[in-house]
C-alpha cells in the first residue's frame, strides 16, 4: 500500500469510534473434532487447552502451541495428572512437532491453561495445587522454559486462566478477575502485577468471563481479545466471544453459542481451535473462519493488519480490506458468506499484499505519520476474502484501524 494512513483517516469522525462493529468472524463450516491435534494423534489421553502464537521468523501458517494434556508419558516430560506440552504446528500440512520445552514446568500437581507470549520467551499457567499463576521464561525460543515462580499481587481466587500480552508497549497478565477479564501490568523481573484494568465484561448477572487469549497484530501487540463466558457453573455452557477494542464499555460479540463446555481456545490462522469437554471426552474441536485483527498503532510507527482465511493446499486466497466512514447494521449479501458491516456509500477498498499463500494469511503494513491530529482517530474496517478458482466469498469480522 503506497499511501499512508493519513489518506484514509478523513473517512472517520474526529472522535474515537467504537472499534468493534457488529459482524463476527465468518465460519465456513460447523465445529468438528480436530484430527490434526486429536489425543490419538498427539499420543495422549486428553487435550484440555490450547494457546497459539506466531513467532517472528517462522513461516506463515506456523504457530507455536502451548497445550494442556493428560496422559503425557514421562519420556516426553509428563509427570502425571495435567501436564504441559509445547511445539510448532504447521496449519497447512497439519503436522505438530513437539519440542519438550515445557517439561520443567510439569509437577505432580495439575498445571492448566499454559499460554505463551507472542515473543515465545515467556509463558504462564495455572497451578491448581498452590492456587497461583506460575511464570516461566527462557532466553531464546530454542531453549526449554524454566520456572521463574509465582506471580505476586493477584487477588486469591479458584482459577485465573492466565495469558500474557503486550499492550501499548507494556507486558500485561490477562486473567479472569471476579466475573470479568482484566489486564494487569506485569514486571517480569519481580513477577509483580499492578492494578487490574477490566478489558471485557460479561453483560448478564451470574456469568463469568474466562479463558482469555490475546489477539495480536504482526508486531506482536495486543489489538483484541478472545474469551469465553460461562453461563452455568455446572460447566455445561461456555460460549466464545470476541472483543476488538479492549474497552469494557464496548459490547463484546458472541461468536459461538455452543450449549456445551467449549473453552480455552485460540485463533490459529484461519481456524478457531478450542477444548471441548463432553461425553466423548476432553479434546480439541475447530472450525474454519475468515477474520481480521484490525490494527492499533502510535503516530510515527507502522500499523500491522493481519487477515486470515482457512489454508488451502490446492489454491490460495485474495483478501481485500474495506475501509469506511462508519459501521452499519449488518447486511447479508447473496454472493458472500457472513455480513457486510461497514457503510458501502463511503468505501475505500485496499487489496492486501501477501495473498497467494496457501497459509491463508495476508499482511498489510501501514506507515502512520507522526501527526498529532491523527491521535484518537479510528477508521471502521472489514475484510472480504475470495478463494481463487472457486465461488467461495466471505466477509471477515468488522474491526478498526486506530491511531493512539
Amino acid at each position: 500500500m503506497k499511501n499512508s494512513i493519513a489518506v484514509l483517516f478523513p473517512l472517520a469522525a474526529t472522535t474515537m469510534l467504537a472499534a468493534q462493529g457488529a459482524v463476527i468472524p465468518t465460519s465456513l463450516s460447523p465445529i468438528v473434532d480436530s484430527q490434526q491435534l486429536s489425543p490419538t494423534t498427539l499420543g495422549v489421553v486428553e487435550v484440555n487447552s490450547i494457546s497459539a502464537v506466531h513467532l517472528m521468523g517462522d513461516p506463515a501458517g506456523t504457530y507455536y502451541l502451548g497445550l494442556t494434556v493428560r496422559g503425557l508419558s514421562s519420556a516426553r516430560g509428563g509427570v502425571g495428572g495435567l501436564d504441559l506440552l509445547t511445539g510448532r504446528y504447521d496449519r497447512v500440512s497439519g503436522t505438530f512437532v513437539e519440542d519438550g520445552a515445557a517439561a520443567a514446568l510439569n509437577t505432580a500437581s495439575d498445571q492448566f491453561a499454559m499460554s505463551v507470549h507472542a515473543s515465545g520467551l515467556l509463558a504462564v499457567t495455572d497451578d491448581y495445587a498452590t492456587g497461583t499463576v506460575q511464570l516461566a521464561q527462557r532466553a531464546s525460543v530454542g531453549q526449554p522454559f524454566t520456572v521463574a515462580g509465582a506471580i505476586v499481587g493477584l487477588t486469591p481466587q479458584g482459577y485465573y486462566d492466565p495469558a500474557l500480552a503486550t499492550i501499548d508497549g507494556q507486558l500485561h497478565l490477562l486473567a479472569t478477575f471476579g466475573n470479568d477479564i482484566a489486564a494487569l501490568p506485569l514486571d517480569a523481573a519481580t513477577r509483580t502485577v499492578g492494578a487490574p484494568r477490566v478489558i471485557a465484561r460479561v453483560t448478564t448477572a451470574g456469568r463469568t468471563a474466562n479463558s482469555a487469549q490475546p489477539i495480536v497484530d504482526g508486531n506482536g501487540d495486543m489489538v483484541g481479545l478472545s474469551f469465553h463466558e460461562l453461563e452455568s457453573f455446572a460447566f455445561t455452557d461456555n460460549d466464545q466471544w470476541i472483543a476488538a477494542d479492549l474497552d469494557p464499555a464496548t459490547p463484546a460479540l458472541r461468536v459461538v453459542d455452543s450449549n456445551e463446555f467449549f473453552s480455552n481456545g485460540a485463533y490459529v490462522g484461519g481456524h478457531y481451535i478450542a477444548a471441548l469437554s463432553d461425553s466423548a471426552g476432553y479434546r480439541l474441536v475447530e472450525y474454519p473462519v475468515v477474520w481480521c485483527t484490525g490494527g492499533r498503532a502510535r503516530t510515527g510507527t507502522t500499523m500491522s493488519v493481519l487477515a486470515f482465511a482457512p489454508p488451502r493446499l490446492m489454491g490460495s486466497w485474495l483478501t481485500s480490506l474495506l475501509l469506511s466512514g462508519s459501521f452499519i447494521t449488518p447486511v447479508s449479501l447473496p454472493f458472500a458468506a457472513g455480513s457486510l458491516g461497514v457503510d458501502p456509500t463511503a468505501l475505500v477498498t485496499v487489496t492486501m499484499p501477501g495473498n497467494g499463500f496457501t497459509s491463508g494469511e495476508a499482511v498489510l503494513q501501514i506507515p502512520v505519520p507522526n501527526v498529532a491530529s491523527l491521535r484518537g482517530r479510528s477508521v471502521p474496517a472489514q475484510t472480504i476474502a475470495y478463494a481463487i478458482g472457486t465461488t467461495t466469498v466471505a466477509f471477515g469480522n468488522t474491526c478498526a484501524l486506530t491511531v493512539q
